[in-house]
């Protein structure tokens, strides 16, 4: 019985045309589009519907509230990678560290979104620093 080796990548392609060569090509079983870098959501709607077009499942690269918000509106999407931070391994630090409020943390493998505007996150103003630069 021979084995066979999953390929999953994307996390460093950023255009719709790279994903497109790799899928095309079966070079990949599962794609994972970092939406921060791959162009963002709408990019990542046109990579998605490709991927689509060949059964490819579409897992998002990291996580954070925008994969979050764009697994809730695929259905080729299983699951979102989340990148646990747990400096004490205690508890679960937002991806954004305290710079949002109401960013969803996951319980017992699940996250819940709000429907809140601005993708359910309120800037955290006391978190933020703001620097003047001058010339």
């Amino acid at each position: 019985m021979a084995h066979r080796w999953s390929a999953v990548t994307g996390e460093h392609e950023y255009t719709r045309w790279g994903f497109r060569d790799l899928i095309r090509h079966r070079a990949v079983d599962v794609v994972q589009p970092d939406l921060m870098g791959a162009g963002g959501f709408s990019e990542a709607l046109r990579i998605a519907s490709l991927a689509s077009a060949f059964d490819v499942p579409v897992v998002p690269h990291a996580g954070g509230i925008y994969s979050y918000q764009f697994a809730m509106t695929q259905p080729g999407v299983p699951f979102v990678e989340y990148c646990i931070t747990s400096p004490k391994g205690e508890e679960i630090i937002s991806v954004f560290g305290d710079m949002f409020e109401g960013e969803p943390l996951p319980l017992d493998g699940t996250i819940t979104l709000s429907d809140a505007p601005g993708w359910g996150l309120k800037l955290n103003r006391g978190a933020v620093q703001m620097r003047r630069f001058t010339a």
